[in-house]
């Protein structure tokens, strides 16, 4: 029996089979990422690179978005609340969650017409239950929530600055449940 570079005849035929069912593999992958608009074409697109759509390609696949996202901006209700210069909000946050909840998110509609002008400071607020390494950038997210939440129904961002305030500036007992819920809140205040 020969040796050809130390694998038999049949070695090397038995190499080559499996290196063309690879290669057939790889294209049929790319094929399929180019079919389901993943393809170098999108890359380039991606980059600034124009490229030319096709009719045989898939639109992109839209990812749901995160718990966090807010709805489209839609008109919101007439003030039922004091539109002061301090406005302190019922927003309910769980402990060490910045998630608005829907009931949040109706308080929240509830002062859009308050902020027509002005600038504003979005204050989040945390209870003493963490430490402030751990509340001050959960009072960020808070902030940036309600914040981002305020656009959504059309209040101009650059009139919004979201600030934390860490557990800072209590404005019940941290001892209670109660007052620690008072705590994880949210303040407006005219700048």
């Amino acid at each position: 029996m020969q040796l050809i570079n130390g694998r038999t005849p049949e070695q090397w035929a038995a190499y080559d089979r499996a290196k063309l069912v690879g290669a057939l593999a790889l294209a049929l992958l790319l094929a399929l990422l180019w079919l389901a608009g993943r393809g170098p074409g999108r890359a380039a697109a991606c980059c600034g690179v124009p490229s030319v759509p096709s009719a045989a390609v898939a639109p992109p696949v839209t990812v749901a978005p995160p718990v966090t996202a807010v709805p489209e901006a839609t008109p919101a209700p007439a003030p039922t609340s004091d539109c002061s210069d301090a406005m302190s909000v019922e927003l309910r946050f769980a402990t060490n969650s910045p998630e608005l909840t829907a009931e949040d998110r109706s308080a929240l509609d509830r002062i859009v017409p308050c902020l027509a002008e002005g600038r504003f400071e979005v204050g989040g607020h945390a209870d003493s239950s963490g430490t402030d390494a751990i509340n001050q950038p959960l009072s960020e997210a808070r902030a940036r929530s309600a914040r981002a939440y305020l656009v959504s129904r059309g209040v101009d961002a650059a009139r919004l600055e979201a600030r934390g305030y860490g557990s800072s500036r209590p404005i019940a007992d941290n001892s209670t449940p109660e007052g620690r819920a008072q705590n994880r809140r949210v303040e407006l205040r005219r700048q």
